[in-house]
């Protein structure tokens, strides 16, 4: 894919997408927007979605490419994305359409060999081999999978409080904090948009209430859950440099070291944001 002019970059997750644009002229834009899944996709729709993200952020830029790195973009789903893209921005730039994945893994370990991961709303990961992905298990999204994410913690949460599995004190900090019903839980986890997105929100509960062991706990779980079926099947493991990004690994970073110690894993990093070394990789294509 020709990589000159105006290139967008995507790193798009399913609560938030960051959007940088570098500019032929050497300068960049960068904003962020509500986050999108093709798997549980918008009530207005992917190409409402991104016009409405890119039209205030760029009313006068050309775009001659994009890369778009998106939680839930599977093979099945990259065309459709790459057309609802394609009609939300008045030109006809090339796009490219991956995983979020492999932009963690491109924004990671940059040309190295190496594990990456990504623990936010969801969780998955890969092992990259310096340019693509050369093996993953499947995430199978929040309800078959994603263990450890925010969406995984959302819902280990809701269970623990509304069948009472928790301390009370926990249980009564949840409901001063929320006010939620069980009839509106339901109605958000099963009847509307984006459930996944619902259940993460609840994952900043764990960061507020760090003190309560109950709750680290279900962390420490998710976490073990994540590594034993999701990277430590990958051969050559513990030998491999892993690195982690999204919100819930950098939330949780000193835990989640704690967990890969324990289990073997002791080239660890974890980043936060992978938006700068993901600008950096495609800076260095450009070059």
């Amino acid at each position: 894919m020709d990589c000159k002019g105006n290139i967008l970059i995507a790193d798009a997750g399913s609560t938030k997408i960051r959007w940088t644009l570098l500019c032929s002229d050497g300068n960049s834009i960068s904003f962020t927007s509500p986050g999108v899944n093709p798997l549980v996709p918008p009530a207005q729709g992917l190409q409402q979605a991104y016009r409405e993200a890119l039209s205030p952020n760029l009313p006068d830029q050309s775009i001659d490419s994009i890369y778009y790195y998106g939680a839930g973009c599977i093979p099945s789903k990259t065309e459709e994305v790459a057309e609802a893209l394609r009609s939300a921005v008045d030109c006809n730039p090339e796009i490219f359409v991956a995983s979020d994945l492999l932009g963690a893994a491109r924004s990671l370990l940059g040309h190295d060999r190496g594990i990456a991961a990504v623990i936010g709303t969801g969780s998955i990961a890969c092992l990259y081999d310096g340019s693509q992905i050369q093996s993953q298990i499947p995430a199978l999204g929040f309800i078959l999978g994603d263990e450890g994410s925010g969406a995984w913690l959302g819902k280990t949460l809701l269970n623990g409080v509304l069948k009472r599995q928790l301390p009370q004190q926990v249980i009564d900090r949840f409901n001063e904090r929320y006010s939620l019903s069980v009839d509106e839980i339901i109605d958000n986890v099963y009847r509307r948009s984006q459930p996944n997105r619902f259940l993460a929100s609840f994952a900043p509960f764990f960061s507020e209430n760090r003190d309560r062991e109950s709750l680290a706990g279900i962390v420490r779980e998710g976490f073990n859950q994540f590594l034993r079926l999701n990277i430590i099947p990958i051969e050559e493991a513990s030998s491999l440099p892993v690195r982690f990004t999204g919100s819930v690994a950098g939330s949780f970073s000193q835990l989640l070291t704690d967990c890969c110690h324990r289990l073997g894993l002791n080239d660890v990093q974890i980043t936060a944001d992978p938006s700068e070394g993901l600008i950096k990789y495609h800076q260095n294509i450009k070059s």
